[in-house]
């Protein structure tokens, strides 16, 4: 199954809508975390280990903010936003009612971001890359192919944010775990 099968033309059109909107989003947490990279390296360059504990933290604060953040931006003004994209209001209706689901995953996406950076930035690239797959490709491959299944459209929209919350479930192991072993 897929969007044009489900939906039809205005579902591939709300998709491509929200995946603008999301590409901004991504990025705003992408360049946060490419900032804070450096930082822990450095940290990790002249073993402070409490700096780099300490800017993690700041860190997952951050961007569990600018994911509440943009949430509620995009959840507040869903309607201007999109009509910004689109004049069709089958398109918009479809779009608005998506992206409040779809949305969801903004508030974790940022946190699996940051923990990929952390462990790159602490020379554990396994763990950052099986995140970035993991929540990139693997996971999304495997929720579009059996949401939709059971939800119909909605099971859809699901597809992102609840890739994003396993993957954020394997991320909290990965730092439990590296906890542990410092």
């Amino acid at each position: 199954m897929n969007i044009l099968h489900i939906l039809g033309d205005n579902g591939v059109s709300a998709f491509s809508i929200i995946s603008y909107i999301t590409t901004f989003v991504t990025m705003a947490m992408i360049g946060f975390n490419q900032g804070l990279q450096p930082i822990v390296s450095y940290n990790l360059g002249k073993k402070n280990f409490e700096n780099i504990r300490k800017v993690f933290k700041i860190a997952l604060a951050t961007v569990i903010l600018f994911g509440l953040f943009f949430y509620g931006i995009v959840n507040i003004f869903t309607e201007n936003i999109v009509k910004s994209f689109v004049n069709d209001q089958n398109t918009i209706d479809l779009t608005v009612k998506s992206i409040k689901i779809y949305s969801i995953a903004y508030i974790v996406s940022g946190i699996n971001i940051v923990c990929a950076g952390y462990f790159t930035s602490i020379k554990k690239v396994k763990q950052a890359t099986f995140i970035t797959a993991l929540r990139g490709i693997i996971l999304i491959f495997i929720f579009i192919s059996i949401l939709p299944k059971f939800w119909g459209e909605t099971g859809l929209w699901l597809t992102v944010p609840t890739a994003e919350l396993v993957t954020l479930i394997i991320s909290v192991y990965f730092i439990s775990k590296l906890k542990k072993e410092q």
